[in-house]
């Protein structure tokens, strides 16, 4: 297996294609719009003068994420950051989509890592043999993204029960203050890589509002200050200073094991004939979420919620009854993902051997 130079493989055709403002993107339009970020598409347009032309696949790097795409229709690039890479028309584009994406690269924060990529070296086998081992990758990524959509669809689902459930009638308000025994600040002691709780931290809390425990760092704390600094089951932890697309976003802590949270989260513990449940949910709603944006006060293209005013926002009070058929859903859903999640583990652990097996000349 030979290695050879990413110049050699790959062009930079990035100045190529014009780019449009996140401003500029739309829910509806003719093209995708596609940038550096999680999701394949960011948006749509109508805009055709902004078009790249996408005679043959090409490959997208965010310079930031450190995110690979591979695009085969027309598309409009959005924001910055995105590197657009021709693959040499004597390579199979997904073959070299699938090497890039096996490359570590440095961890350089909101950096750029192009320059790292651009020093990698790409094994390259005959291109009937490249063809081969790109459609064995294809079928096990399209399983995992199978698995990544049923997880997606659990979300969905959940979203539409709780409008169905509370979303069409007007209930009694009170405040979220009226619903807490306490709201209070996580500690700003710095977390390491020993200690004897786990400290969860703004970034242990996904957009959707779950528990993300893969990068964990810990924390000792002294006896006094546990009861104040760590969780238990059916508290809630708001993110209160994040980015503005980021700040509110909420999880319910469902886990036996005692956890410390960390100065930038707001531990929401409810009053015993109160639903955790209920109120996640809505604090995750796309409306209350935009409630919440606009609350935010930004400082430094930071946002900021304290717990103050958290307290003070309103939140509809449907019966007991109803918030607790709403619980079993959410229970049944939770138990649904688990499953999910582990056939998705052992799928992400089966592409990650064929890939290094495939780049490693053992297929």
């Amino acid at each position: 297996m030979r290695m050879t130079p990413f110049d050699e493989v790959l062009v930079d055709v990035t100045s190529r294609s014009p780019k449009l403002s996140t401003a500029g993107y739309r829910e509806h339009g003719r093209f995708p719009v596609i940038d550096q970020g999680a999701s394949h598409t960011a948006g749509r347009t109508d805009d055709e003068s902004l078009v790249t032309r996408a005679d043959r696949p090409l490959i997208l790097f965010g310079d930031h994420t450190r995110r690979f795409k591979l695009i085969d229709e027309d598309f409009v690039v959005g924001a910055e950051g995105l590197k657009v890479l021709a693959v040499g028309t004597e390579h199979d584009a997904r073959y070299v989509f699938h090497a890039l994406r096996s490359i570590s690269l440095p961890d350089a924060g909101y950096s750029r890592h192009f320059k790292y990529l651009r020093r990698a070296r790409l094994p390259v086998v005959p291109r009937q043999q490249q063809q081969r081992i790109a459609a064995l990758l294809d079928q096990v990524d399209e399983l995992r993204a199978k698995r990544r959509r049923t997880l997606a669809l659990l979300d969905e689902w959940l979203a539409s029960e709780f409008h169905e459930a509370f979303g069409h009638a007007r209930w009694p308000e009170a405040t979220i203050g009226d619903l807490l025994l306490s709201a209070s600040y996580g500690s700003s002691t710095k977390a390491g890589p020993d200690g004897e709780f786990p400290m969860l931290r703004m970034g242990n809390v996904t957009p959707e509002g779950r528990l993300d425990l893969k990068d964990l760092k810990y924390v000792d704390l002294a006896d006094k200050e546990r009861d104040k600094y760590l969780v238990r089951r059916g508290d809630l932890l708001f993110n209160r200073t994040n980015s503005v697309d980021r700040v509110g976003k909420t999880a319910l802590y469902d886990r036996g094991e005692p956890m410390a949270y960390a100065g930038y989260l707001i531990r929401l513990r409810l009053k015993p004939d109160n639903q955790p449940e209920y109120l996640a949910a809505f604090l995750n709603t796309k409306h209350t979420k935009a409630v919440l944006r606009s609350m935010a006060k930004s400082i430094v293209g930071m946002a900021n919620i304290n717990a103050k005013e958290l307290a003070a926002m309103k939140v509809p009070l449907p019966p007991a009854d109803a918030q607790r058929r709403f619980v079993t859903k959410v229970t049944a859903a939770a138990s649904a993902r688990t499953v999910a999640q582990q056939h998705l583990a052992k799928l992400d652990e089966l592409f990650a051997s064929l890939q290094h097996r495939a780049f490693t000349g053992q297929l």
